[in-house]
This record gives structure tokens, C-alpha cells and sequence, in this order.
């Protein structure tokens, strides 16, 4: 993938946020999946992961139990 500027990722601190959200994973499988974020340049990709992210802020801050690991 390509950025324009190619200094956006340190610019944006990128890897700053991605440890972070390392840090904060529970699971294994999260944790894998916060190592190999990358930044998106597609509005419609980026609508729909803020769009379930808002969705599950909505479930947690009203108590709502979502299942985090499989059966």
C-alpha cells in the first residue's frame, strides 16, 4: 500500500496507536489482529469499521453482554 505523504505513518504516530491498542487486547487473536492493522483510504471501509466500532461502545457502556471469545 501506498501513502501520500509516504511519512504518514510517522507523522500520524501509527505506531504509537497500534501498541497502544496492543496493550489494551485481551485475547490472543486481538492482539494478532492489532499487530497487522494498517491505515485505510476507503471512505466506505472506514464508514463501516466506525460505524461497528460506535455499535459496540453503544453495547458496552449500556451493559449489554457481547460474546468475545467463540464456544
Amino acid at each position: 500500500m501506498r501513502l501520500y505523504p509516504e511519512s504518514a505513518v510517522v507523522q500520524l504516530e501509527f505506531d504509537k496507536i497500534k501498541n497502544l491498542l496492543h496493550e489494551r487486547c485481551r485475547s490472543e487473536d486481538a492482539k494478532a489482529k492489532a499487530a497487522e492493522l494498517r491505515i485505510h483510504t476507503k471512505k466506505e471501509f472506514i464508514d463501516l469499521q466506525l460505524k461497528q466500532a460506535h455499535e459496540f461502545k453503544s453495547l458496552v457502556e449500556n451493559g449489554i453482554h457481547f460474546p468475545t471469545t467463540m464456544c
